[in-house]
């Protein structure tokens, strides 16, 4: 009996186990198998089955450019609706330095304690006591603060003194 058409998903299955000894090929989402009975294409509907069959070679990743370094320090901005706060510590969590808008040598000279222009000028003193401290490469942790605003500013201000972030 002769079918006319397309062929039921039923007998394309059917057929597939049929040919047990079909050598599968892939090329652009089907399986090609050949049969004893002749050439039929079987349609790939998992993404992952010409992997599975090893009819595809699996993607083995990006090659990176990533140094490896065993100590860094981290720069941490936290903020806050009433003050900013900027810490730098090193990997085992021991904090080297710090500046906020709650010190009075700091505060006496800003307006508000949150706004973008305190940002402006923490990074300022940070800046300085970092050349002073002779650090001149952090890692910045925004946390989980969206990079505009005031975390914007603050990290351009540490470029324009000569800060280096990396990563």
């Amino acid at each position: 009996m002769a079918l006319s058409g397309p062929m039921p998903s039923v007998l394309l299955a059917a057929q597939s186990r049929a040919a047990s000894t079909a050598a599968p090929t892939h090329r652009e989402g089907t399986i090609n198998y050949t049969s004893t009975c002749g050439k039929f294409k079987v349609l790939n509907r998992n993404p992952r089955s010409a992997q599975l069959t090893g009819a595809v070679r699996r993607a083995g990743g990006f090659a990176t450019s990533h140094v490896d370094v065993a100590f860094f320090y981290r720069l941490r901005l936290e903020r806050s609706n009433k003050h900013i706060s900027a810490a730098v510590d090193t990997p085992d969590r021991t904090i080297v330095l710090t500046a906020t808008t709650q010190e009075y040598n700091i505060a006496r000279h800003l307006y508000g304690y949150a706004d973008k222009a305190a940002a402006q000028n923490l990074a300022l003193v940070l800046a300085q006591r970092l050349h002073e401290s002779g650090i001149t490469k952090v890692k910045f942790d925004r946390g989980d603060a969206p990079y505009h605003g005031r975390v914007k500013l603050f990290v351009e201000m540490l470029r324009s003194q000569g800060i280096e972030f990396d990563g």
